[in-house]
């Protein structure tokens, strides 16, 4: 059989596995003794998983490329989006990374959502499922996760997209007055226009959840998939939040609890991931955000915005209970840095890299808008004698003592300026 026809019928029987199913949930390749000599059929269908054989990949996909190629080549709306869909899910499969394929999905997408026939529900259902088969066999696909954010803009963030984010990279204190007016001022349409954050858009964000730890556990060190974590929290959580939030009292909101639950229990999840991941920085400066959301969140529940807007601005119980909690949440963090350097002897430059990034966004973002009597009790916030008497047991170890020194040099020169001469 000549390679070209042999291709073809792997092809067809590929995208009859893909018939088959009503959902799969992975493809694999299996190391087969037969190899070309055998009549079999390559393409295996076990359970809700396809696997197909490692000496037909290569023919397999190189001819579902260049048909997907000759298909693109027409010009102007695709006249056979059914031999676009597979033969792009094949090459996608197999590469994860074809940003070309990708790109043409997209177009597909918009040129099949256009028609009324459509079922919108269902096509996004197949371009999220694709993108998580792909992301099984390639965890660290950065084109797979952007295609995910791209539907999901088109979808389920188009209502709240307008919405303001002063979250990241901004100081703590005011940020509720800056929220206030970033919303009133720059999209005034989303006081008067509240998006509810619907039993929907939570199954979304417990998909992405999901499907984010999957591939973190899929490959060390995955970046992209805590990328995602970010942008799925502040696209899909906080943004709704905030059109929900704007010009109303907390007390108001239906969903405040429901959002600063999950918020919870985001935290504590990742401080455990980070205990079975110690040379894994991602989770470590996702934790370092999500502290902060979450410190951001607590001083809206115990401050009414209009107050804040007022500037109107309290010493009672509340306020002082207000500012335990979110100190509290720091110092869990750093306890846990403790606790897993002095068990690891220092060893792990993310470990340090973790204290470093906890102490350093405690000072900058959060310190400085709270009583000194609330956070003072906690000395290493506040001393650089403690951190360096902390070091110091890792001196006389070769590698933990490099690490330790950098941690030092760093603190006293962005942390403890002042304090440390």
């Amino acid at each position: 059989m000549e390679l070209h026809d042999l291709g073809r019928k792997i092809f067809e029987d590929f995208n009859q596995a893909f018939q088959t199913l009503d959902e799969i949930e992975e493809v694999g390749i299996l190391f087969s003794e037969q190899g070309k000599t055998s009549n079999a059929c390559p393409v295996h269908i076990e359970r809700n998983c396809v696997g197909v054989e490692h000496w037909c990949v290569k023919c397999l996909y190189l001819h579902a490329y260049y048909k997907f190629l000759s298909v693109t080549g027409q010009a102007g709306r695709f006249q056979h989006p059914e031999n676009l869909n597979s033969s792009t899910r094949c090459v996608l499969l197999f590469c994860g990374d074809c940003s070309t394929a990708w790109n043409v999905r997209k177009k597909l997408f918009q040129q099949t959502l256009s028609s009324e026939e459509t079922n919108k529900d269902d096509l996004v259902s197949t371009e999220l499922s694709l993108s998580k088969l792909v992301l099984r066999r390639h965890p660290k696909s950065s084109e797979a996760f952007s295609h995910r954010r791209w539907i999901l803009k088109q979808t389920v963030g188009r209502d709240f997209s307008e919405a303001k984010l002063w979250f990241r990279f901004t100081d703590f204190n005011g940020i509720l007055c800056g929220t206030c007016r970033g919303i009133k001022s720059e999209t005034p349409t989303q006081v008067s226009k509240v998006v509810d954050i619907t039993d929907g858009i939570w199954l979304k964000v417990r998909s992405e959840m999901s499907m984010c730890i999957d591939a973190a556990n899929r490959h060390a060190c995955n970046y992209n998939a805590w990328s995602h974590r970010i942008w799925t929290i502040h696209n899909l959580v906080l943004k709704p939040f905030l059109s929900n939030m704007a010009g109303r009292k907390s007390s108001e909101s239906l969903y405040w609890s429901k959002v600063f639950e999950f918020f919870e229990n985001e935290l504590d999840k990742v401080r455990h991931w980070i205990e079975r991941h110690i040379s894994d920085h991602s989770p470590m400066a996702y934790i370092q955000e999500i502290a902060f959301i979450l410190s951001v969140l607590i001083k809206i529940k115990h401050q009414d915005i209009c107050q804040c807007h007022q500037g109107v601005c309290d010493g009672s119980r509340d306020t002082r209970q207000m500012q335990n909690d979110i100190v509290q949440i720091w110092v869990k963090l750093m306890d846990q840095s403790e606790e897993l350097l002095t068990l690891y002897e220092g060893c792990h430059e993310a470990l340090w890299n973790y204290r470093r990034g906890i102490i350093a966004t405690f000072q900058k973002l959060v310190h400085k808008d709270l009583d000194s009597d609330s956070h003072n009790s906690y000395e290493p916030f506040n001393t650089f004698k403690v951190e360096e008497e902390f070091c110091n047991k890792f001196i006389s170890h070769k590698v933990a003592g490099k690490f330790s020194e950098r941690y030092l040099a760093f603190i006293r020169r962005h942390v403890f300026v002042k304090k440390s001469l």
